[in-house]
Protein backbone atom coordinates (compact mmCIF):
# COMPACT_ATOMS: atom_id res chain seq x y z
CA UNK A 1 0.00 0.00 0.00
CA UNK A 2 1.00 3.68 -0.80
CA UNK A 3 1.81 6.33 1.86
CA UNK A 4 -1.27 8.03 0.42
CA UNK A 5 -3.34 5.12 1.29
CA UNK A 6 -1.99 4.63 4.13
CA UNK A 7 -2.64 8.04 5.02
CA UNK A 8 -5.90 8.29 3.88
CA UNK A 9 -7.21 4.92 5.95
CA UNK A 10 -5.59 6.32 9.12
CA UNK A 11 -7.30 9.97 8.47
CA UNK A 12 -10.51 8.63 8.14
CA UNK A 13 -9.91 6.81 11.20
CA UNK A 14 -9.05 10.33 12.82
CA UNK A 15 -11.98 11.65 11.52
CA UNK A 16 -13.87 8.76 12.75
CA UNK A 17 -12.58 9.21 16.47
CA UNK A 18 -12.68 13.04 16.62
CA UNK A 19 -16.20 13.46 17.81
CA UNK A 20 -15.95 11.26 20.62
CA UNK A 21 -12.78 12.55 21.27
CA UNK A 22 -14.30 16.45 21.33
CA UNK A 23 -17.03 15.04 23.55
CA UNK A 24 -14.88 13.09 26.09
CA UNK A 25 -12.19 16.34 26.40
CA UNK A 26 -15.58 18.37 27.42
CA UNK A 27 -16.95 15.86 30.07
CA UNK A 28 -13.23 15.68 31.26
CA UNK A 29 -12.87 20.25 31.50
CA UNK A 30 -16.40 21.12 32.61
CA UNK A 31 -16.20 19.97 36.32
CA UNK A 32 -12.58 21.69 36.18
CA UNK A 33 -14.11 24.90 34.43
CA UNK A 34 -17.15 24.99 36.70
CA UNK A 35 -14.92 25.29 39.76
CA UNK A 36 -12.55 27.57 38.52
CA UNK A 37 -14.92 30.19 36.16
CA UNK A 38 -16.14 33.44 37.72
CA UNK A 39 -19.57 33.32 35.80
CA UNK A 40 -19.75 37.14 36.89
CA UNK A 41 -16.59 38.12 35.71
CA UNK A 42 -16.95 36.32 32.09
CA UNK A 43 -20.54 37.46 32.10
CA UNK A 44 -19.52 41.35 32.51
CA UNK A 45 -15.98 40.95 29.81
CA UNK A 46 -18.76 39.07 27.61
CA UNK A 47 -20.89 42.35 27.73
CA UNK A 48 -17.86 44.63 26.98
CA UNK A 49 -16.94 42.75 24.18
CA UNK A 50 -20.58 42.60 22.69
CA UNK A 51 -21.04 46.36 23.39
CA UNK A 52 -18.30 47.38 21.52
CA UNK A 53 -18.31 45.66 17.82
CA UNK A 54 -15.64 48.33 16.49
CA UNK A 55 -12.71 46.51 18.52
CA UNK A 56 -14.41 43.09 18.51
CA UNK A 57 -14.10 43.31 14.58
CA UNK A 58 -10.62 45.15 14.82
CA UNK A 59 -8.55 41.85 17.02
CA UNK A 60 -10.73 38.98 15.35
CA UNK A 61 -9.28 40.41 11.97
CA UNK A 62 -5.93 40.80 13.54
CA UNK A 63 -6.48 36.92 14.80
CA UNK A 64 -7.46 35.98 11.02
CA UNK A 65 -4.11 37.81 9.74
CA UNK A 66 -2.10 36.00 11.68
CA UNK A 67 -3.15 32.56 10.20
CA UNK A 68 -2.95 34.80 6.84
CA UNK A 69 0.92 35.41 7.55
CA UNK A 70 1.45 31.56 8.17
CA UNK A 71 -0.05 30.33 5.23
CA UNK A 72 1.59 32.94 3.19
CA UNK A 73 4.91 31.35 4.87
CA UNK A 74 4.15 27.85 4.41
CA UNK A 75 3.32 28.26 0.49
CA UNK A 76 6.85 30.41 0.46
CA UNK A 77 8.78 27.14 2.15
CA UNK A 78 7.23 24.86 0.14
CA UNK A 79 6.96 25.51 -4.01
CA UNK A 80 3.66 24.01 -4.93
CA UNK A 81 1.10 24.64 -2.08
CA UNK A 82 -1.82 26.90 -2.54
CA UNK A 83 -2.97 29.90 0.13
CA UNK A 84 -5.84 28.72 0.10
CA UNK A 85 -5.24 25.03 1.06
CA UNK A 86 -2.24 26.30 3.50
CA UNK A 87 -4.73 28.46 5.30
CA UNK A 88 -7.27 25.32 5.30
CA UNK A 89 -4.58 22.68 6.37
CA UNK A 90 -3.64 25.19 9.55
CA UNK A 91 -7.57 25.48 10.71
CA UNK A 92 -7.80 22.03 10.38
CA UNK A 93 -4.88 21.24 13.00
CA UNK A 94 -6.15 24.13 15.27
CA UNK A 95 -9.39 22.03 15.55
CA UNK A 96 -7.98 18.96 16.24
CA UNK A 97 -5.13 20.46 18.35
CA UNK A 98 -8.56 21.45 20.36
CA UNK A 99 -9.98 18.33 21.00
CA UNK A 100 -6.67 15.70 20.82
CA UNK A 101 -4.57 14.96 23.06
CA UNK A 102 -0.80 15.62 22.26
CA UNK A 103 -1.05 18.28 19.94
CA UNK A 104 -2.40 15.10 17.42
CA UNK A 105 -3.67 18.49 15.62
CA UNK A 106 -0.48 18.42 13.72
CA UNK A 107 -0.99 14.57 11.81
CA UNK A 108 -4.11 16.62 10.64
CA UNK A 109 -2.42 19.19 9.01
CA UNK A 110 -0.02 17.33 7.56
CA UNK A 111 -3.09 14.83 6.03
CA UNK A 112 -5.01 17.93 4.42
CA UNK A 113 -2.12 18.86 2.81
CA UNK A 114 -1.01 15.28 1.09
CA UNK A 115 -5.54 14.34 0.30
CA UNK A 116 -5.85 18.08 -0.94
CA UNK A 117 -2.74 18.55 -3.12
CA UNK A 118 -0.12 16.85 -5.09
CA UNK A 119 2.38 17.60 -2.57
CA UNK A 120 4.66 14.01 -0.66
CA UNK A 121 4.13 12.98 2.72
CA UNK A 122 8.04 13.80 3.83
CA UNK A 123 7.39 17.39 2.37
CA UNK A 124 4.49 18.04 3.99
CA UNK A 125 5.62 16.25 7.37
CA UNK A 126 9.08 17.72 7.28
CA UNK A 127 7.88 21.62 6.65
CA UNK A 128 5.20 21.43 9.07
CA UNK A 129 7.90 20.04 11.84
CA UNK A 130 10.22 23.10 10.62
CA UNK A 131 7.86 25.69 10.76
CA UNK A 132 6.07 24.42 14.15
CA UNK A 133 9.40 24.90 15.63
CA UNK A 134 9.79 27.75 14.57
CA UNK A 135 6.85 28.95 15.90
CA UNK A 136 8.38 27.76 19.29
CA UNK A 137 11.45 29.31 18.68
CA UNK A 138 9.83 32.77 18.01
CA UNK A 139 7.75 32.54 21.22
CA UNK A 140 11.33 32.06 23.50
CA UNK A 141 12.79 35.30 21.25
CA UNK A 142 9.32 37.01 22.34
CA UNK A 143 9.89 36.32 25.82
CA UNK A 144 13.30 37.56 25.67
CA UNK A 145 12.94 40.50 23.64
CA UNK A 146 9.98 41.51 26.39
CA UNK A 147 12.05 40.89 29.19
CA UNK A 148 9.75 38.82 30.51
CA UNK A 149 12.03 35.37 31.18
CA UNK A 150 11.61 35.31 34.97
CA UNK A 151 7.43 34.40 33.89
CA UNK A 152 8.55 31.72 31.73
CA UNK A 153 11.63 30.25 34.31
CA UNK A 154 13.42 27.26 33.37
CA UNK A 155 10.76 26.11 31.05
CA UNK A 156 11.71 28.92 28.22
CA UNK A 157 15.66 27.13 28.47
CA UNK A 158 13.51 23.52 27.91
CA UNK A 159 11.54 24.94 25.39
CA UNK A 160 14.21 25.94 23.23
CA UNK A 161 16.35 22.84 23.36
CA UNK A 162 13.50 21.11 22.15
CA UNK A 163 12.86 23.38 19.64
CA UNK A 164 16.23 23.72 18.08
CA UNK A 165 16.74 20.38 17.44
CA UNK A 166 13.26 19.95 15.15
CA UNK A 167 13.93 23.06 13.65
CA UNK A 168 17.03 22.39 11.89
CA UNK A 169 16.07 18.89 11.23
CA UNK A 170 12.83 19.85 9.86
CA UNK A 171 14.98 21.95 7.66
CA UNK A 172 17.43 19.70 6.28
CA UNK A 173 15.47 16.97 5.62
CA UNK A 174 12.49 19.70 3.85
CA UNK A 175 16.09 20.78 1.21
CA UNK A 176 16.63 17.01 0.76
CA UNK A 177 12.89 15.92 0.16
CA UNK A 178 12.06 19.45 -2.06
CA UNK A 179 15.20 20.72 -3.79
CA UNK A 180 12.76 23.80 -4.43
CA UNK A 181 12.02 25.08 -1.13
CA UNK A 182 13.12 28.57 -0.14
CA UNK A 183 14.44 28.47 3.55
CA UNK A 184 15.70 31.44 5.41
CA UNK A 185 17.54 30.92 8.62
CA UNK A 186 15.95 34.46 10.01
CA UNK A 187 12.96 34.89 7.82
CA UNK A 188 10.47 32.22 9.04
CA UNK A 189 11.42 32.21 12.33
CA UNK A 190 10.51 36.25 11.89
CA UNK A 191 7.35 35.76 10.19
CA UNK A 192 6.49 33.23 12.92
CA UNK A 193 7.30 35.99 15.73
CA UNK A 194 4.66 38.19 13.59
CA UNK A 195 1.87 36.13 13.39
CA UNK A 196 2.08 35.67 17.60
CA UNK A 197 1.99 39.08 18.07
CA UNK A 198 -1.12 40.06 15.77
CA UNK A 199 -2.87 37.09 17.91
CA UNK A 200 -1.53 39.06 21.34
CA UNK A 201 -3.83 41.79 20.21
CA UNK A 202 -6.80 39.38 21.21
CA UNK A 203 -5.35 39.01 25.14
CA UNK A 204 -4.69 42.54 25.01
CA UNK A 205 -8.31 43.58 24.46
CA UNK A 206 -9.59 40.89 26.20
CA UNK A 207 -7.67 41.83 28.82
CA UNK A 208 -9.11 45.96 28.51
CA UNK A 209 -12.86 44.14 28.59
CA UNK A 210 -12.17 42.47 31.95
CA UNK A 211 -10.63 45.53 33.46
CA UNK A 212 -7.34 44.57 33.29
CA UNK A 213 -4.71 47.21 31.71
CA UNK A 214 -2.23 45.27 29.98
CA UNK A 215 0.42 47.41 27.59
CA UNK A 216 1.23 45.75 24.27
CA UNK A 217 4.11 44.20 25.45
CA UNK A 218 2.85 42.51 28.55
CA UNK A 219 0.44 41.60 25.96
CA UNK A 220 3.30 39.84 23.86
CA UNK A 221 4.59 38.31 26.92
CA UNK A 222 2.27 36.55 27.91
CA UNK A 223 0.92 35.51 24.85
CA UNK A 224 4.09 33.94 24.01
CA UNK A 225 4.78 32.22 27.93
CA UNK A 226 1.76 30.48 27.75
CA UNK A 227 1.17 29.19 24.49
CA UNK A 228 5.60 27.92 24.77
CA UNK A 229 3.97 26.08 27.62
CA UNK A 230 1.80 24.21 25.33
CA UNK A 231 4.62 22.70 23.40
CA UNK A 232 4.41 20.34 26.40
CA UNK A 233 0.49 19.77 26.93
CA UNK A 234 -0.83 16.33 27.13
CA UNK A 235 -4.66 16.90 27.58
CA UNK A 236 -6.70 17.96 24.76
CA UNK A 237 -6.59 22.02 23.78
CA UNK A 238 -3.44 22.31 26.51
CA UNK A 239 -6.04 22.45 29.01
CA UNK A 240 -4.58 22.64 32.37
CA UNK A 241 -0.86 23.28 31.00
CA UNK A 242 -2.44 26.58 29.54
CA UNK A 243 -4.20 28.00 32.59
CA UNK A 244 -0.73 27.36 34.82
CA UNK A 245 1.41 29.23 32.53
Amino acid sequence: MTCKGILTRSSLRLKRLLPLAGVLALAAALPFLVSVVDARALARTARAAVAAPGPLAAVLGLYALAFAVRAAVWCRVLPGLGFGQALAALHVSLAGNHVLPLRLGEVLRVTSVVRRTGIGLPAATASTVMLRAADVLALVGLVAFSGSLRLAGGWSALVLVLALAPWLGGALWLRRVQPGARLSPLGVPAAAAAAWILESAVLWQAARWAGFELSVTEAVAVTAVTIAAQTLAIAPGGVGTYEAA
